[in-house]
């Protein structure tokens, strides 16, 4: 089991490594498990990496070298998104590592060069530039997350970006310092998420973080 994801209609819905994915329902006798056809260029199809669920419960599965599949559950039809070198609207990379809807139902990919949006036919990069300070910490995202307040956190193998996904641009970066008040204090952050005080928790290289944006302050867990 790679993945696990909790839907609308509390259908859970599970990734496999290898083996396509599967879901459950209290109200199931059994599990159902469904592969994904391989193409020629996407063997890794079935490895599941992540999934989320739009407004109208269908699927999105990233997978982790078959780039993103669409699956639309009334209609028992999929369709399959991969990187093409030739068409520079396609999928950046094939490699999934995280998806997001955000609040305006629009589709987040982060792949492992870089992020994604997804406009419904095409869709557009957000890459690490060493030229653009103002540019995504780095092109290898872990995970995404959209706060209280709108904004998307892209966590990186290399800091901590803070998103504007209406102007779609970055406000601040989070790095590693020496000054342990001012910010993550981590290289790596791995997996985000916003409780019900709106505080901020980050899994990182270097253990456990929070931050208190009301308060501008972070609090370490080793």
């Amino acid at each position: 089991i790679s993945v696990l994801y909790s839907g609308e209609e509390g259908i859970i819905w599970i990734g496999t490594t290898k083996q396509g994915f599967s879901y459950h329902h209290k109200n199931l006798f059994k599990f159902n498990t469904f592969t994904i056809k391989k193409q020629a260029d996407s063997e890794g199809s079935n490895d599941i990496t992540c999934a989320v669920e739009d407004a109208q419960e269908n699927l999105w599965l990233g997978t982790n070298t078959g780039g993103l599949f669409y699956y639309n559950r009334k209609d028992n039809i999929y369709k399959q998104y991969l990187y093409s070198p030739a068409n520079p609207s396609s999928i950046r990379s094939n490699s999934i590592k995280t998806l997001l809807i955000d609040k305006n139902n629009r589709l987040w990919v982060g792949t492992n060069k870089g992020l994604n949006l997804f406009n419904g036919n095409s869709f557009e990069h957000f890459i690490h530039d060493p030229a653009n300070p103002w540019s995504i910490t780095n092109n290898i995202i872990e995970d995404l997350c959209q706060d209280s307040e709108g904004k998307i956190w892209i966590a990186t193998n290399q800091g901590l970006s803070l998103f504007d996904p209406d102007k779609k641009a970055v406000i601040k970066h989070f790095r590693y310092t020496t000054d342990a008040d001012s910010t993550i204090q981590a290289h790596a952050i791995f997996s985000i998420i916003e409780d019900r005080d709106n505080i901020l928790w980050f899994a990182t290289d270097n253990g456990l973080r929070s931050f208190d944006r009301r308060n501008i302050r972070w609090e370490y867990f080793n």
